[in-house]
Parts: structure tokens; sequence; C-alpha cells
């Protein structure tokens, strides 16, 4: 649950955002302004002050985002302040068509707001010039060969040197090298037995490196992969295989020692967490299985410092699909939940959440009795 608000707080905390704003510390004030949001969310002035910030420093998503709060607040849907800068975040995101609809918003309101009017002209030139690049005809790309030809120039015979003139005539004769031999007995037996060392030293040095990492899963398959590849590097060191059989005996080696597409490697960092899961959007199978692959207990280390309001929602989504489909086995998903509560970030991570996101996780949290 969250904190009771603090309007006091709040405002003490907005006028060390603006102090810092006034100095030009951008990052330090987006820090005040954030900890103000948190004490009184319903508040549009930090909200608005922050996205200014977002601004400076060419956060446009984030400016976008804090914009579209504001406007979802009870009475703020004609907010002057955020349809503008709104609208100039849009613009920098490429997002022309939805820029130019927040700046007729604010005219519609505001019908004599100079500024807003020469960013609307500014973005209609930047719209029709976008448009005139995409509709000039694109150049039809050149033959190779054609090309090759007109820029090549042969050089007579008279331009070579002598030397080379007369080389050319030479005629150099070409032996034929069969593509395999017979190597000596000796050779080969001291191929195997330099073979054999190097299969053992590599299984040795895989079977440390997993009592190192705790055995874990990824560790073992190293070990095992390290191993079968070291064993089949050479079926015949006497001569090679032949056409028929050899190729059979060799992809049938091959197959065999495929590694299982079944194991889900673990991810090591929570940005690895989060871009894996945000690219399985869609199967909610595949992303229940990332997830799960990572123990709730290390929740809080991954994400303790990088848990962003997209990172929360994708979580959530994924923690909501899987209850869904297994509603008598929520233990696990009230695990998931309690680490994500125990990250310092969370709480404040959460009130930036959009509307129907803030639902999901209190929907979840209400399901498995948090």
């Amino acid at each position: 649950m969250q904190n009771p608000p603090n309007p006091e707080k709040s405002a003490e905390a907005r006028e060390a955002g603006n102090a810092a704003y006034k100095k030009g510390k951008w990052v330090e004030a987006i820090g005040h302004y954030t900890t103000a949001t948190v004490l009184v969310p319903e508040d549009p002035a930090p909200l608005l002050n922050r996205a200014q910030a977002y601004l400076k420093i060419q956060k446009w998503q984030d400016c976008e985002r804090d914009c579209t709060k504001v406007l979802s607040l009870a009475g703020q849907g004609r907010n002057v302040k955020a349809l503008y800068r709104r609208a100039s975040a849009r613009k920098e995101c490429r997002l022309f068509d939805q820029a130019r609809s927040d700046l007729e918003a604010l005219l519609k309101i505001e019908p004599m707001n100079t500024a807003a009017k020469e960013e609307l002209t500014e973005l209609k030139k930047t719209i029709k010039q976008s448009e005139q690049k995409s509709s000039a005809p694109k150049k039809a790309p050149q033959d190779i060969s054609t090309l090759a030809e007109s820029t090549s120039r042969k050089p007579s015979a008279k331009s070579l040197p002598a030397r080379e003139r007369t080389s050319s005539a030479v005629k150099v004769p070409i032996t034929v090298v069969p593509r395999f031999t017979t190597r000596p007995a000796t050779l080969a037996h001291g191929a195997a037995q330099g073979q054999t060392r190097e299969s053992a030293e590599l299984s040795k040095n895989a079977e440390s490196s997993a009592s190192t990492n705790g055995r874990s899963a990824s560790s073992a398959f190293a070990a095992s992969k390290v191993t079968r590849s070291a064993k089949s590097s050479y079926t015949s060191v006497e001569a090679p295989p032949s056409a028929s059989s050899g190729s059979k005996s060799l992809r049938s080696n091959i197959v065999t020692d495929a590694p299982s597409d079944s194991v889900v490697r673990s991810p090591s960092t929570g940005l690895e967490l989060v871009d894996r899961l945000e690219a399985l959007a869609g199967h909610d199978d595949e992303r229940w299985q990332l997830l799960e692959s990572v123990p709730p207990s290390r929740l809080p280390t991954l994400l303790g410092g990088i848990l962003e309001p997209d990172h929360l929602a994708t979580i959530y989504a994924t923690l909501s699909a899987r209850y869904t489909q297994a509603r008598k086995d929520d233990g696990l998903v009230r695990e998931y939940m309690q680490a994500l509560r125990r990250i310092p970030r969370w709480q404040m991570t959460e009130s930036l959440l959009l509307p129907h996101e803030r639902k999901m996780g209190q929907a979840l949290c209400d399901e498995v009795g948090l």
C-alpha cells in the first residue's frame, strides 16, 4: 500500500527541484520532482516540472509519459503546459501527427498562444519536408556487371613493361595435388595422443569451471558441450572418411551432439531480463519460462538500480498471464510479487505506471493475498 499524501514535504521537494533547475542541474532537479510526485501522486505541478527537465536532457519518451499522466488526471485534460511539452517531445520522436494534434488542441483552448502558433508552423514545414523525401523517386540500382565493364580498363600490350610482355607467353606447369593424403602412422599416432591430451585438458577445465559456479545448469551444459566436442573432434586419424559412409557417420555425430533448445538460459543482468521479456511479447508461455529461470530472491538484486515503469509493466503482464492460466498454482506468482515489492524503487516506479497498468498490479496483489 502507498503512503498517505504529504503535501508539505512534496512542496519542499518541488522547491528544491526548482532551485536545481535554475542552476542547470537537470538530473538533480528530476530527482527532487520525483520525490514530490511520490509524496502527492495526483499533483500535476511536479510532473510538469519534471517533464520540462526531461526535455532539457533529451529524454523525449519520459517527457511524453509525464505529460500524458498529467492530462489523465481529473480536471487536467485541457492543461496547456502538458499539451505543449508533449507536442515538443512527440516532434522529437518523429510522431508528427500526434504532435500536430496536441498543438491544435492547445490553440482551441488558447487561440492567441504565440509559442504554439510558431511551433505548429515549424511542425507543418517539417511534415512537408518529410513527405517530399518519402515521395521522391528512388534511383534504380545499377547492374554490377555493367558497372564493372564500364569502369575496368584493360591495359594494352604496349603499355605493359617489357618483362611482363615476355612473361605472359610462358606456360607454368601445374601439379594437381590430391584432396586427401594418407599421413604416416607415426604422425597419426602423435596426433591422436595430442588430441587425447587436449580432450582431457578441456574436460578438466570445464569441470573446474562448473564446480566454481556452483554447478549451475548453464555451467554443467558448457562442461558437457566441451567434453562432447573434444571427443568427437576426430573419428579417425589414419584416413579421411569416404564420400559414401564417412559423410553419414559424420552427420550422425553432429545430430547426436547437438544441444537441446529446451533449456532456458537464465539472464545474467536485469537489462537482459527485461529486454528478453519485451522481445517475447505475445508469447506468454515463453515469457513465463524465462522469468521462472530467475529465482524470486534474485529479482531485487537484478532490478534494484534499473527498474523503470516499462519494466514493471512487462513483469506484471507476465505474472498476470501466468496466474490466469494456472489459478491453483499461485504460490510462485506470490513470491515474485513479494520480491518486486522489496525493490527500493518499486513504490516510486509503480506510481508512474499508466492507470490500467497500476490496476493490473493491484489486481495481482489482491488475487495472491498481498
